[in-house]
This record gives C-alpha cells, structure tokens and sequence, in this order.
C-alpha cells in the first residue's frame, strides 16, 4: 500500500494564483495489470478573496488524500484468495510456459536480448 504525503505547492503563472498538489493514483485494467498516473489536485485560491493559507492547504490535502492512502492497492482488490497449489500438482511444461510468457517475452522485465535468445532456445 502505498502511503502519500507530497507538498503543497503555490502555482503562480497562470491566470490567478492557488494552491495545488501532485500524487500518484493506481488504476487496475481489464487485463488484471495496474496503471499508475500521476494526478493533478487544485486545492484553492492563494491570493484575494477566499484565499487559503498554506495550512489550511495542507489540512485539505490531508483531507483529500484519506480516502487514496486508505483503499488497498489495486492489485490486493484484483487477485482473488486462493489455497496454495500442492508441489507435485503443477506439471514442469505448464511452470516453464508461465515463466516464458511472464518473464521472457515480457518487455517490461529488464532482460538483455541474447539473454532472452538464450533462454528461449533453452525453453525449446
């Protein structure tokens, strides 16, 4: 679970001035992977009328990020509970298959490729 505090920052150069701040949100897709994006928040003004002083922006945010520091992570809600496999209940192919696909020819796994050439070659 990921647990947030980011600043507070005064945003001067656009039309007004206010206060706002940045975190990053989880998003679970459809295929079951997890989309993380980082958000934009507008907290208030910080000037004129109505105006917040940087505490009470930051009692806001602290408001504001309650509810995201509190949800589990999108991938606790995604993977249902399951009792663990036996060890002899897998068969070596269908192990080494699932090891291919997710970490041989995923491309978000680091991996140099004569090291992936060498594992597939392996795997055949």
């Amino acid at each position: 679970m990921r647990v947030q505090h980011p600043q507070v920052h005064q945003r001067t150069d656009r039309k007004g001035t206010y206060w706002f701040f940045r975190y990053w949100h989880e998003e679970l897709l459809p295929d079951g992977s997890i989309k993380t994006t980082r958000r934009f928040h507008t907290l208030g003004p910080s000037k004129g009328q109505d105006a917040l002083t940087q505490k009470e922006a930051e009692a806001q945010r602290d408001r504001v990020l309650a509810g995201v520091n509190c949800t589990p992570p999108p991938a606790e809600l995604a993977v249902p509970v399951q009792q663990p496999t036996a060890a002899g209940a897998i068969l070596f192919g269908n192990l080494a298959e699932m090891w291919r696909k997710d970490y041989v020819e995923n491309p978000k796994i680091r991996l140099a490729e004569p090291t992936r050439i060498k594992y597939r070659s392996r795997l055949q």
